[in-house]
């Protein structure tokens, strides 16, 4: 049985749990037969902690990947294939930790080994740059984050081919920036190239594809294009609840794209229902006070002042109540 050929499209389909329990399996045979510093354990490792990552489970997964970072380069070397994808692994976990100060300095370190092992033009790279550049989007900073973003889909497009799954990825990424900037036009463009290169490599329900559907759901419902985006958002939203969980930030992510719609549709008790289903389902599967609930609280409170504006006098309480939950929560300190 091959391990990539299994648990990569487990994965992509948002099946976690599953993918999980077959590469723990794989990793006791490998560590029974090949020894716990083999090439092969150690990816295993490597692909497990991703795995754990996944499922959001984001301090087992950057403990992992820290210990298996530390076998790899004692036992195959600092600039070792192994060693190089490792520390891609742990950049990628530590800054969906918002540990943007350690992910940045480790990101700057494995591109420059990615540079001297596979070459600046390898897909590897290109792929590596895309994501030390989706990060620098994440912290705010555009500015850095262009030239990676914009640079990552030429070289795709040029390397890998328009249609290659990875300049889907390469078009989603530079898409969030230019949404970020506010060039609405150029972004729905690059959803629209992205969304048939997934469809046609991947499952209907694969969340790659869905969390894409949600980005031009969001960006046609800000451009007023409700009709459109409706079907777009409702199917996002419900296909990721069901697939990878209705307390995944993917999940959160889409529901609020609808809830947004509703708003703008002034349907406010059904974007109400949305998203208080969202922060239950967000608060019942983290712990309390992570960026997650907040950014429910936050979303709900703007709810309520968009209800009360076009219905002057209603739910001032429903906005105090949950001004004064996220008041409570004090100082963040989950990530």
């Amino acid at each position: 049985m091959c391990l990539q050929g299994v648990c990569s499209p487990l994965s992509r389909q948002g099946r976690y749990a599953e993918a999980g329990e077959i590469l723990r399996r794989f990793l006791d045979t490998r560590r029974k037969v090949l020894g716990p510093e083999h090439l092969d354990t150690l990816r295993t490792l490597l692909r497990l902690g991703s795995n754990l990552r996944d499922q959001e489970r984001l301090g087992e997964a950057e403990l992992l990947l820290r210990e298996t970072l530390d076998i790899s380069r004692r036992a195959l070397g600092l600039e070792s294939v192994g060693t190089i994808e490792l520390m891609a692994a742990l950049r990628e976990t530590l800054a969906r930790s918002r540990k943007f100060e350690e992910s940045n300095a480790l990101a700057i370190k494995q591109l420059a080994a990615s540079d001297r092992v596979f070459g600046k033009h390898h897909p590897s790279t290109i792929t590596s740059r895309i994501r030390y550049g989706d990060s620098l989007l994440n912290q705010g900073r555009l500015a850095d984050a262009q030239p990676l973003l914009r640079g990552g889909l030429e070289a795709h497009r040029r390397v890998s081919g328009s249609q290659h799954i990875e300049t889907a990825f390469a078009l989603d990424n530079l898409a969030a920036l230019l949404t970020e900037t506010g060039n609405l036009d150029k972004s729905e463009a690059l959803l629209r190239e992205a969304l048939p290169i997934f469809n046609a490599n991947l499952r209907p329900d694969a969340p790659p594809l869905l969390r894409t559907t949600t980005s031009l759901a969001d960006i046609l419902t800000r451009q007023g294009k409700l009709d459109e985006a409706e079907p777009l958002a409702r199917t996002a939203a419900a296909e990721l609840a069901r697939v990878e969980g209705k307390g995944t930030l993917s999940t959160q992510r889409a529901r609020e794209t609808l809830a947004q719609l509703l708003i703008a549709r002034k349907d406010f008790a059904a974007a109400e229902a949305m998203l208080l289903e969202s922060h239950h389902d967000v608060a019942e599967s983290k712990p309390a006070g992570t960026r997650a609930e907040r950014a429910a609280m936050k979303q709900l409170i703007a709810l309520y002042e968009a209800w009360q504006a076009a219905e002057p006098g209603k739910d001032a309480q429903g906005q105090n109540l949950w001004r004064n939950k996220l008041e409570a929560l004090g100082p963040q300190t989950q990530p």
